[in-house]
């Protein structure tokens, strides 16, 4: 999983000129820039290239549903996609400001979406440490070679 971002990049065609154009924007920034593609962005945004070369609007991509986070129906859930966050990794990572500038309660979201993160965390954790008996074990259990 790639590490949350605020820049989002976005490669399409322009109607008028056929031309290759390049939509950057930050969340919570109300900043968006819109120019004709150079080699540079496409070196530095492979995956949302790949995805337009590929006919898709944007990049799939990983992380946690914005539904998991505590508070967040669909209705919010879609809200926050439409304003660039996709993802409670994503939410978790807006600074205070940004958070706000999205809407009421979008850095409240942000708050419980950083403990739900921490919580899995956790639980991955104790897993692993539930684990590592059983593995101990079976490797004791394995003959010499």
């Amino acid at each position: 999983m790639t590490t949350p971002t605020k820049l989002r990049a976005k490669f399409f065609k322009d109607d008028d000129t056929g031309r290759d154009m390049l939509e950057i924007s930050w969340i919570g920034e109300g900043q968006t820039l819109i120019r004709k593609v150079t080699p540079e962005d496409v070196a530095r945004f492979p995956l949302e290239w790949q995805a337009h070369e590929n006919g898709k609007g944007e990049v799939e991509i990983k992380g946690t549903s914005l539904m998991e986070v505590p508070g967040i129906d669909k209705g919010m859930a879609m809200a926050l996609r439409l304003k660039g966050v996709r993802t409670a990794e994503e939410l978790a990572g807006l600074d205070e400001a940004s958070a706000k500038s999205l809407g009421m309660g979008v850095y409240t979201f942000g708050k419980a979406a950083r403990n739900l993160l921490a919580a899995k965390k956790l639980e991955a954790l104790e897993a692993l440490q539930a684990e590592a008996p059983k593995r101990r074990r079976a490797e004791a259990e394995q003959p010499a070679a």
